[in-house]
């Protein structure tokens, strides 16, 4: 017998260790012969071109995979292969090297392949699904609002502080601005994406995963999914450019109401802050209210939208996926693997935990 011990070929699903040491303990001839393609089998007058199948990419489907060699194919592969006496340019078989299959042995302890039926499952959905971490950032524009450093209003008056609450938000309460009805449009077409429509997942394009804060794409439904996520990010990067000018003046007006809310807050409490005043009060109302508003940071109308972002990440399924038994009922309640599947991985991982 001769084969390929490598611990490529055991990890690609082309025997097994365990297989392997069984035959030598047997006492059985194996020859080795490394990157060896062909595959055949001949015993006394017979023989048999071979054509084995990875494990992991197996089907259900049967078939021959062998065809009877001529007594002239085997005389001529046997000369070929197996006699020490001719000279080929292709290295003859060799004893098996038996310290070697040692260490591809404790490789393969130490790192175990995944079990060719998970293999294939796993390379089945891999070719039909992958997660995807979608996210939309920036987009509270309408809740943003101005910092107060405490230092920068030494006045401690509850009314002054009601007053100036309602203007430290930079966008004012029913504000009809061109700037956040677009942003908030698309953070609803967002979420009508991350969401799915109507009243199953299928028919949308994301199917969320509570349990990893992920979703699961249909690889037949990404072309027109990224189509959108292209056209979000193109409306993302023209918002940045035509609306800084409405931003500006919306940061100039919130800056304004700010310094009124103050000067009106003075005149009307100067009594009690400036006593001596004199004919120079609004001078003094003017200087404390321009201190006050030089320790307070307004923000940069060209970086507001700088935080706006739409990223969208894909990842393959992994054999750990496979081994989260909460993940896994939530494919299956989700219709992202088939009951039998889910059956079937279940009762390998359970069977390697008890292996374990």
């Amino acid at each position: 017998m001769i084969i390929n011990p490598s611990e490529d070929s055991f990890r690609n699903g082309y025997g097994d260790i365990k297989s392997l040491n069984e035959l030598l303990a047997a006492r059985i001839e194996v020859l080795e012969m490394k990157g060896y393609k062909i595959s055949f089998l001949i015993t006394d007058d017979s023989g048999w071109f071979l054509f084995p199948e990875s494990h992991i990419f197996q089907s259900d489907t049967t078939g021959p995979n062998a065809f009877e060699m001529t007594r002239e194919s085997i005389n001529y592969i046997v000369q070929q292969y197996l006699n020490p006496e001719i000279i080929i340019e292709t290295p003859h078989p060799k004893k098996i090297n038996t310290e070697e299959v040692k260490i591809v042995e404790r490789k393969l302890q130490a790192n175990p392949p995944v079990a060719p039926d998970m293999r294939r499952i796993l390379n089945i959905y891999n070719a039909k699904i992958q997660f995807v971490e979608f996210k939309f950032e920036g987009a509270k524009l309408s809740e943003k609002t101005i910092k107060i450093p405490q230092q920068a209003l030494p006045i401690h008056d509850k009314n002054l502080q009601k007053r100036i609450d309602s203007t430290i938000k930079l966008f004012r309460e029913g504000f009809d601005n061109e700037v956040i009805k677009r942003i908030s449009d698309l953070s609803n077409f967002v979420d009508y994406l991350r969401a799915g429509k109507g009243d199953g997942y299928q028919s949308g394009y994301l199917i969320p995963i509570k349990c990893r804060e992920k979703s699961i794409i249909f690889k037949d439904k990404r072309e027109e999914f990224d189509k959108h996520v292209r056209d979000i990010r193109e409306e993302i990067d023209k918002l940045r450019k035509d609306n800084s000018t409405l931003l500006q003046v919306e940061v100039l007006n919130t800056r304004k109401n700010f310094r009124q809310e103050l000067t009106n807050y003075y005149n009307e409490n100067k009594e009690k802050y400036l006593p001596n005043g004199g004919s120079g009060i609004e001078l003094l109302i003017e200087k404390k209210v321009d201190d006050i508003i030089a320790q307070i940071r307004f923000p940069d109308d060209k970086k507001l939208l700088s935080k706006l972002s739409l990223t969208c990440t894909y990842y393959d399924l992994t054999y750990e996926d496979f081994s989260d038994e909460e993940l896994l009922n939530e494919f299956l309640e989700k219709s992202v693997i088939t009951q039998a599947d889910h059956t079937q991985i279940v009762t390998f991982i359970k069977g390697v935990e008890l292996f374990k």
